[in-house]
Protein backbone atom coordinates (compact mmCIF):
# COMPACT_ATOMS: atom_id res chain seq x y z
CA UNK A 1 0.00 0.00 0.00
CA UNK A 2 1.37 3.42 -1.36
CA UNK A 3 0.73 6.03 1.48
CA UNK A 4 1.52 10.39 1.52
CA UNK A 5 1.55 12.06 4.44
CA UNK A 6 0.41 15.45 3.03
CA UNK A 7 1.75 18.32 5.21
CA UNK A 8 2.01 22.03 4.40
CA UNK A 9 5.27 22.00 6.38
CA UNK A 10 6.37 21.17 9.71
CA UNK A 11 8.79 23.86 11.03
CA UNK A 12 11.37 24.22 14.10
CA UNK A 13 8.67 26.68 15.70
CA UNK A 14 5.63 24.87 14.69
CA UNK A 15 4.79 22.91 17.93
CA UNK A 16 4.14 19.55 18.44
CA UNK A 17 2.96 18.49 15.02
CA UNK A 18 6.10 17.53 13.72
CA UNK A 19 6.83 15.63 16.67
CA UNK A 20 3.99 13.59 16.56
CA UNK A 21 3.63 13.34 12.63
CA UNK A 22 7.44 11.77 12.68
CA UNK A 23 6.76 9.82 15.24
CA UNK A 24 3.63 7.98 13.35
CA UNK A 25 5.07 8.00 10.06
CA UNK A 26 8.51 5.84 11.47
CA UNK A 27 6.14 3.78 13.81
CA UNK A 28 4.57 3.00 10.40
CA UNK A 29 7.25 2.71 8.55
CA UNK A 30 8.48 -0.14 11.26
CA UNK A 31 6.05 -2.78 10.49
CA UNK A 32 7.10 -2.68 6.88
CA UNK A 33 3.99 -3.43 5.73
CA UNK A 34 3.32 0.64 4.05
CA UNK A 35 5.71 2.27 0.85
CA UNK A 36 5.59 5.92 2.64
CA UNK A 37 6.21 9.88 0.99
CA UNK A 38 6.23 12.64 2.98
CA UNK A 39 5.37 16.21 1.41
CA UNK A 40 6.78 19.27 3.07
CA UNK A 41 7.38 22.59 2.97
CA UNK A 42 11.36 23.98 2.31
CA UNK A 43 12.35 26.18 4.91
CA UNK A 44 13.55 25.70 8.70
CA UNK A 45 12.38 22.16 8.98
CA UNK A 46 12.20 20.61 12.40
CA UNK A 47 14.45 18.02 13.57
CA UNK A 48 12.18 15.14 13.60
CA UNK A 49 11.10 15.58 10.66
CA UNK A 50 14.97 15.54 9.41
CA UNK A 51 15.45 12.71 10.82
CA UNK A 52 12.51 10.18 9.37
CA UNK A 53 13.37 6.30 8.65
CA UNK A 54 14.97 6.30 5.59
CA UNK A 55 12.90 4.13 3.63
CA UNK A 56 10.71 6.92 3.53
CA UNK A 57 10.55 9.32 0.77
CA UNK A 58 11.04 12.80 1.98
CA UNK A 59 9.73 15.46 -0.65
CA UNK A 60 10.24 19.20 0.56
CA UNK A 61 8.87 22.37 -2.05
CA UNK A 62 10.22 25.86 -2.32
CA UNK A 63 6.67 27.61 -2.18
CA UNK A 64 5.29 30.71 -2.77
CA UNK A 65 3.91 32.54 0.38
CA UNK A 66 1.70 33.22 2.32
CA UNK A 67 -0.71 30.01 1.60
CA UNK A 68 2.55 27.92 0.07
CA UNK A 69 1.23 27.45 -3.29
CA UNK A 70 3.27 25.32 -5.86
CA UNK A 71 2.35 23.39 -9.14
CA UNK A 72 5.44 21.16 -8.30
CA UNK A 73 4.23 19.95 -5.11
CA UNK A 74 0.53 18.89 -6.88
CA UNK A 75 3.03 17.20 -10.00
CA UNK A 76 4.89 15.14 -7.36
CA UNK A 77 1.65 13.76 -5.68
CA UNK A 78 0.08 12.84 -8.79
CA UNK A 79 3.81 11.29 -9.83
CA UNK A 80 3.92 9.53 -6.57
CA UNK A 81 0.31 8.30 -7.23
CA UNK A 82 -0.25 6.97 -3.19
CA UNK A 83 -3.16 4.76 -2.90
CA UNK A 84 -4.32 6.74 -0.05
CA UNK A 85 -3.64 10.16 0.87
CA UNK A 86 -2.79 10.92 4.48
CA UNK A 87 -3.73 14.92 4.77
CA UNK A 88 -2.31 17.00 8.21
CA UNK A 89 -3.28 20.24 8.45
CA UNK A 90 -5.90 21.95 6.28
CA UNK A 91 -6.66 26.08 4.98
CA UNK A 92 -3.35 25.91 2.90
CA UNK A 93 -2.53 24.98 -0.72
CA UNK A 94 -0.60 21.68 0.07
CA UNK A 95 -3.39 20.20 2.10
CA UNK A 96 -5.65 21.30 -0.68
CA UNK A 97 -3.68 19.65 -2.80
CA UNK A 98 -3.42 16.47 -1.15
CA UNK A 99 -7.72 16.64 -0.60
CA UNK A 100 -8.02 17.56 -4.47
CA UNK A 101 -5.96 14.72 -5.83
CA UNK A 102 -7.51 12.40 -3.81
CA UNK A 103 -10.85 13.63 -5.14
CA UNK A 104 -9.76 13.63 -9.01
CA UNK A 105 -7.73 10.41 -8.65
CA UNK A 106 -10.38 8.61 -6.80
CA UNK A 107 -8.35 7.70 -4.16
CA UNK A 108 -9.12 7.36 -0.47
CA UNK A 109 -8.42 9.94 2.07
CA UNK A 110 -7.63 9.96 5.52
CA UNK A 111 -7.56 13.60 6.93
CA UNK A 112 -5.96 14.58 10.55
CA UNK A 113 -6.72 18.35 10.90
CA UNK A 114 -5.05 18.96 14.42
CA UNK A 115 -7.58 21.22 16.28
CA UNK A 116 -8.37 23.16 13.44
CA UNK A 117 -12.14 22.41 12.30
CA UNK A 118 -13.45 22.59 16.22
CA UNK A 119 -15.56 25.87 16.36
CA UNK A 120 -13.07 27.34 18.70
CA UNK A 121 -10.68 27.42 15.86
CA UNK A 122 -12.86 28.22 12.84
CA UNK A 123 -14.11 31.13 14.67
CA UNK A 124 -10.99 33.25 13.83
CA UNK A 125 -11.96 33.88 10.32
CA UNK A 126 -9.14 34.77 8.06
CA UNK A 127 -9.40 34.95 4.35
CA UNK A 128 -7.90 31.61 3.94
CA UNK A 129 -10.39 29.96 6.20
CA UNK A 130 -13.11 31.40 4.09
CA UNK A 131 -11.44 30.52 0.77
CA UNK A 132 -9.53 27.02 0.83
CA UNK A 133 -10.91 25.85 3.59
CA UNK A 134 -14.66 26.32 1.95
CA UNK A 135 -13.66 24.58 -0.80
CA UNK A 136 -11.78 21.72 1.70
CA UNK A 137 -15.00 21.42 3.08
CA UNK A 138 -16.88 20.89 0.55
CA UNK A 139 -14.99 18.39 -1.44
CA UNK A 140 -15.10 16.30 2.49
CA UNK A 141 -18.66 16.23 2.69
CA UNK A 142 -19.30 14.98 -1.30
CA UNK A 143 -16.59 12.37 -1.25
CA UNK A 144 -16.50 9.04 -0.63
CA UNK A 145 -13.80 7.12 0.94
CA UNK A 146 -13.20 9.94 3.17
CA UNK A 147 -11.72 9.65 6.87
CA UNK A 148 -11.54 12.16 9.69
CA UNK A 149 -8.99 11.04 12.06
CA UNK A 150 -9.50 13.56 15.53
CA UNK A 151 -7.22 13.24 18.27
CA UNK A 152 -9.30 13.10 21.19
CA UNK A 153 -14.04 12.71 21.50
CA UNK A 154 -14.14 16.43 22.56
CA UNK A 155 -12.14 17.59 19.07
CA UNK A 156 -14.55 15.24 16.93
CA UNK A 157 -17.90 16.99 19.39
CA UNK A 158 -16.65 20.06 18.32
CA UNK A 159 -15.79 19.78 14.95
CA UNK A 160 -18.07 22.11 12.37
CA UNK A 161 -18.31 19.06 10.46
CA UNK A 162 -19.80 17.03 12.83
CA UNK A 163 -23.38 16.91 11.92
CA UNK A 164 -22.17 15.63 7.80
CA UNK A 165 -21.83 12.37 9.53
CA UNK A 166 -18.48 12.01 7.76
CA UNK A 167 -16.69 8.16 8.93
CA UNK A 168 -14.24 9.20 11.26
CA UNK A 169 -12.09 7.38 14.19
CA UNK A 170 -10.85 8.94 17.24
CA UNK A 171 -6.37 8.28 17.86
CA UNK A 172 -4.42 10.19 19.85
CA UNK A 173 -1.00 10.21 19.05
CA UNK A 174 2.23 8.33 19.46
CA UNK A 175 4.52 9.91 22.04
CA UNK A 176 7.84 8.55 23.20
CA UNK A 177 9.56 9.82 25.85
CA UNK A 178 9.80 8.88 29.37
CA UNK A 179 11.62 10.65 33.01
CA UNK A 180 15.18 11.23 33.58
CA UNK A 181 15.54 9.33 36.98
CA UNK A 182 18.48 11.11 37.34
CA UNK A 183 17.15 14.56 37.71
CA UNK A 184 16.14 15.35 41.40
CA UNK A 185 12.41 16.46 41.16
CA UNK A 186 12.54 19.23 43.42
CA UNK A 187 10.91 22.08 41.65
CA UNK A 188 7.09 22.89 41.51
CA UNK A 189 5.18 24.53 38.08
CA UNK A 190 6.10 24.33 34.77
CA UNK A 191 4.99 25.40 31.89
CA UNK A 192 6.45 24.36 28.61
CA UNK A 193 4.56 24.64 25.22
CA UNK A 194 4.07 27.40 22.48
CA UNK A 195 4.20 31.12 24.13
CA UNK A 196 0.59 32.12 22.20
CA UNK A 197 -2.87 33.60 23.40
CA UNK A 198 -4.60 30.55 23.20
CA UNK A 199 -2.71 28.73 25.13
CA UNK A 200 -3.32 30.58 28.30
CA UNK A 201 0.15 31.74 28.72
CA UNK A 202 -1.07 35.43 29.95
CA UNK A 203 -3.25 33.56 32.83
CA UNK A 204 -0.25 32.29 34.41
CA UNK A 205 1.56 35.56 33.98
CA UNK A 206 -1.08 37.55 36.02
CA UNK A 207 -1.15 35.42 38.85
CA UNK A 208 1.46 36.45 41.64
CA UNK A 209 0.76 33.69 43.93
CA UNK A 210 2.65 30.87 42.58
CA UNK A 211 5.93 30.67 40.63
CA UNK A 212 5.49 28.76 37.06
CA UNK A 213 8.77 28.64 34.96
CA UNK A 214 7.97 29.24 31.43
CA UNK A 215 9.45 27.52 28.39
CA UNK A 216 8.84 27.97 24.55
CA UNK A 217 9.15 29.49 21.64
CA UNK A 218 6.72 31.86 19.85
CA UNK A 219 6.41 35.66 18.45
CA UNK A 220 9.24 37.48 20.14
CA UNK A 221 7.25 40.57 19.88
CA UNK A 222 4.39 38.78 22.08
CA UNK A 223 6.57 37.05 24.34
CA UNK A 224 8.21 40.67 24.93
CA UNK A 225 5.17 41.94 25.57
CA UNK A 226 3.97 39.36 27.91
CA UNK A 227 7.01 38.84 29.76
CA UNK A 228 7.96 42.20 30.02
CA UNK A 229 10.84 42.37 32.67
CA UNK A 230 9.94 39.16 34.26
CA UNK A 231 12.11 36.05 34.84
CA UNK A 232 10.30 33.24 34.61
CA UNK A 233 10.69 32.81 30.58
CA UNK A 234 13.44 30.67 30.53
CA UNK A 235 13.34 30.65 26.57
CA UNK A 236 12.92 27.83 23.79
CA UNK A 237 14.11 24.41 24.32
CA UNK A 238 15.42 21.43 22.01
CA UNK A 239 13.90 18.40 22.11
CA UNK A 240 16.74 16.92 23.40
CA UNK A 241 16.21 18.89 26.15
CA UNK A 242 12.07 18.08 27.06
CA UNK A 243 12.78 15.19 29.30
CA UNK A 244 15.02 16.43 31.35
CA UNK A 245 13.08 20.01 31.83
CA UNK A 246 9.76 17.63 32.67
CA UNK A 247 11.63 15.68 35.21
CA UNK A 248 12.47 18.36 37.36
CA UNK A 249 8.94 19.43 37.78
CA UNK A 250 5.84 18.06 40.25
CA UNK A 251 3.34 19.78 38.19
CA UNK A 252 2.76 20.74 34.24
CA UNK A 253 0.82 23.73 33.42
CA UNK A 254 -1.51 23.77 30.39
CA UNK A 255 -4.16 26.39 30.71
CA UNK A 256 -5.28 26.41 27.24
CA UNK A 257 -8.24 28.01 25.66
CA UNK A 258 -8.09 24.90 22.61
CA UNK A 259 -6.47 21.94 21.66
CA UNK A 260 -6.35 19.47 19.80
CA UNK A 261 -4.24 17.29 21.73
CA UNK A 262 -1.80 18.65 23.32
CA UNK A 263 1.89 16.75 23.03
CA UNK A 264 3.28 18.94 25.57
CA UNK A 265 0.87 17.50 28.28
CA UNK A 266 1.63 13.93 27.58
CA UNK A 267 4.92 14.33 27.55
CA UNK A 268 4.87 15.99 30.81
CA UNK A 269 2.46 13.31 31.63
CA UNK A 270 5.36 10.51 30.72
CA UNK A 271 8.25 11.59 32.78
CA UNK A 272 6.06 11.84 35.88
CA UNK A 273 5.10 15.11 35.94
CA UNK A 274 0.98 15.97 37.59
CA UNK A 275 -1.04 17.56 35.06
CA UNK A 276 -2.51 21.11 35.63
CA UNK A 277 -4.71 21.49 32.35
CA UNK A 278 -7.87 23.38 31.64
CA UNK A 279 -10.88 21.35 30.48
CA UNK A 280 -10.06 22.86 26.63
CA UNK A 281 -6.74 20.45 26.45
CA UNK A 282 -9.38 17.69 24.99
CA UNK A 283 -7.36 15.62 27.64
CA UNK A 284 -10.52 13.86 27.98
CA UNK A 285 -9.33 10.56 29.27
CA UNK A 286 -7.55 11.92 32.24
CA UNK A 287 -10.38 12.58 35.08
CA UNK A 288 -10.06 15.48 37.06
CA UNK A 289 -8.98 14.97 41.49
CA UNK A 290 -8.45 11.34 40.52
CA UNK A 291 -5.12 11.46 37.97
CA UNK A 292 -4.72 14.94 36.92
CA UNK A 293 -6.48 18.74 38.21
CA UNK A 294 -8.95 20.05 35.81
CA UNK A 295 -10.27 23.44 35.24
CA UNK A 296 -12.03 25.78 32.62
CA UNK A 297 -10.08 27.55 31.28
CA UNK A 298 -9.95 31.40 32.46
CA UNK A 299 -7.46 33.15 35.44
CA UNK A 300 -9.94 32.62 38.16
CA UNK A 301 -10.48 28.89 37.40
CA UNK A 302 -6.54 28.35 37.45
CA UNK A 303 -5.73 30.43 40.43
CA UNK A 304 -8.25 27.71 41.95
CA UNK A 305 -6.25 24.29 40.65
CA UNK A 306 -3.10 26.00 41.74
CA UNK A 307 -4.35 26.42 44.97
CA UNK A 308 -5.78 23.03 44.98
CA UNK A 309 -2.09 21.41 43.66
CA UNK A 310 -0.40 23.13 46.60
CA UNK A 311 -2.45 21.64 49.17
CA UNK A 312 -2.08 18.40 47.99
CA UNK A 313 -0.37 15.60 50.50
CA UNK A 314 2.44 13.67 49.51
CA UNK A 315 0.25 10.52 49.92
CA UNK A 316 -2.05 12.20 47.23
CA UNK A 317 0.46 12.90 44.97
CA UNK A 318 1.97 9.43 44.74
CA UNK A 319 -2.08 8.29 44.07
CA UNK A 320 -2.96 10.74 41.28
CA UNK A 321 0.68 9.25 39.82
CA UNK A 322 -0.13 5.95 40.15
CA UNK A 323 -3.33 7.13 38.42
CA UNK A 324 -1.74 9.06 35.75
CA UNK A 325 0.59 5.91 34.67
CA UNK A 326 -2.17 3.83 34.04
CA UNK A 327 -3.85 6.55 31.82
CA UNK A 328 -0.68 6.62 29.70
CA UNK A 329 -0.81 2.73 29.59
CA UNK A 330 -4.19 2.70 28.63
CA UNK A 331 -4.26 5.16 26.52
CA UNK A 332 -0.94 5.89 24.57
CA UNK A 333 1.04 2.60 24.55
CA UNK A 334 2.64 1.92 21.41
CA UNK A 335 0.60 -1.85 21.33
CA UNK A 336 -2.73 -0.20 21.98
CA UNK A 337 -2.14 2.38 18.81
CA UNK A 338 -0.54 -0.08 16.41
CA UNK A 339 -3.65 -1.52 16.51
CA UNK A 340 -5.95 1.47 16.34
CA UNK A 341 -3.77 2.90 13.12
CA UNK A 342 -3.94 -0.18 11.37
CA UNK A 343 -7.39 -0.43 11.10
CA UNK A 344 -8.01 3.10 10.17
CA UNK A 345 -5.48 2.57 7.11
CA UNK A 346 -6.98 -1.03 6.35
CA UNK A 347 -10.53 -0.95 7.17
CA UNK A 348 -12.79 1.24 4.63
Amino acid sequence: MKIAFVTSGLFRHTGGPPIVIANLINQLASKKKYNISYLGVDGDIHPKILNIDKAVSVNNFKVITPYRFSINYFKKLVKLAPDQVWVHGLWLWPNLCGIIYALIFKKKLIITPHGVLTREMFSNKKLKKIIIGFIERVIIILKKNVKLHYLSDQERNSCVLKKYKIDNAVIPNYVFINSNHKIKRDKDFVFLARIAPIKGVEDIVKLDTFKCDIYGFGDKTYIKKVFGSKNNYLGEVESNEVKDIYSAYKFYVLPSYGEGLPTSAIEAAMCNCILVISNQCNLNMFNDGVDCLKFDAGIENLQNAIKLAKSLTQSELEIMLANSKKIITNHFSSIVLDEKYSNLLEQW
